[in-house]
């Protein structure tokens, strides 16, 4: 069984989604190549035996980043890249 999402750290998770973007990668495919890929253990910084996250937890993940509450969140952290954008 899956250890529940709360337990993943949000950097570890971000960074699974940056991962998955940058590849081109479904959830069910980011989940395996999180669990087999030495680019990704390395980049995830994981090791032996470190739980990783599941399909379902990397898409409750994205669809949680994509209410409205939670752009307006994150909007001061990505300012600076939107002045750039403008």
């Amino acid at each position: 069984a899956m250890p529940d999402a709360n337990l993943f750290d949000s950097v570890f998770m971000y960074k699974v989604l940056v991962l998955q973007e940058f590849h081109g990668l479904t959830d069910t495919s980011v989940e395996k190549q999180v669990g087999n890929r030495l680019s990704f253990i390395n980049f995830l910084w994981l090791r032996p035996g470190d739980a990783i996250s599941d399909a379902d937890t990397i898409w409750d993940l994205r669809e949680a980043l994509a209410t409205p509450r939670a752009r307006c969140e994150r909007a001061p952290l990505f300012k600076p890249f939107s002045v750039c954008c403008s």
